[in-house]
């Protein structure tokens, strides 16, 4: 995530000061996420907010597998909550660009292989080749 973003979820959000989370890493490395998911991590701080929780500290964020990981240590009565929550906000980054927080139903610019169905097609038939080319080489 580029350092204004990451500042500015800082300044208005508590839970994503660095310092506050010590030690963990992400006190260490910050967001391991794109800056597309900033509106998805503004909702989870808003929605946490809400809850009856103690001690709770933001243990990583990332992103892995095309998805948003939120890994957070808490207690209280409202943990369940929380964890039904991060569910939802991971399952939610799914559907969103992580660099530019555009749908990825529709065809967007970020991304050099999002400009056109052929684009991508072509680049997968590249990957399945050269994997083939590679696998015909090997002699087992």
């Amino acid at each position: 995530m580029n350092s204004s973003t990451e500042n500015a979820l800082a300044t208005k959000f508590q839970i994503y000061r660095r310092d506050d989370n010590y030690p963990s890493s992400f006190c260490y490395w910050g967001f391991e996420c794109g800056d597309g998911w900033a509106p998805l991590l503004c909702e989870f701080s808003e929605e946490i907010d809400k809850l009856t929780l103690e001690g709770f500290r933001v243990i990583q964020i990332k992103e892995k597998f095309f998805r948003l990981i939120i890994h957070i240590e808490c207690e209280g009565p409202d943990v369940i909550a929380a964890e039904e929550l991060t569910e939802l906000v991971e399952r939610k980054s799914m559907s969103l660009c992580e660099r530019c927080g555009e749908s990825k139903s529709k065809p967007h610019k970020c991304h050099p292989r999002a400009l056109s169905a052929e684009l991508m097609e072509s680049w997968a038939s590249n990957i399945i080749n050269n994997r083939n080319r590679l696998n015909d080489d090997v002699d087992c």
